[in-house]
């Protein structure tokens, strides 16, 4: 197994309005970056887990555990949002199931 994608966990808080600096502040920020293996969730492993077929499922497995709050994933800096749709539980690492999002 190949961990050769690069992703980022981000979090999204609401922009607010800061009166003393005279600028927003909040929105996305980088939480954290690491390497993974991000593949496309198969038909009949969806069908097991959810029990529908849902467009845009990947499997992410990581060497250490995710941040413990984020909001989002990007993957090797495209625009897509993916967000969080299930956890695995793996002998070794770290493995979530993500579905993208129209942003």
């Amino acid at each position: 197994m190949r961990y050769d994608t690069k992703i980022k966990f981000c979090d999204s808080s609401p922009r607010k309005y800061n009166p003393r600096t005279s600028l927003y502040e909040g929105g996305t920020k980088v939480i954290a970056e690491y390497i993974a293996n991000v593949t496309n969730l198969g038909i009949d492993r969806q069908m097991q887990i959810f029990g529908e077929l849902k467009e845009d499922q990947k499997v992410v497995r990581l060497m250490e555990d995710p941040p413990q709050k984020w909001s989002f994933i990007l993957i090797d800096g495209k625009d897509k949002h993916y967000t969080l749709s299930s956890e695995l539980k793996v002998l070794k690492g770290c493995a979530i199931i993500i579905g993208g999002t129209n942003v």
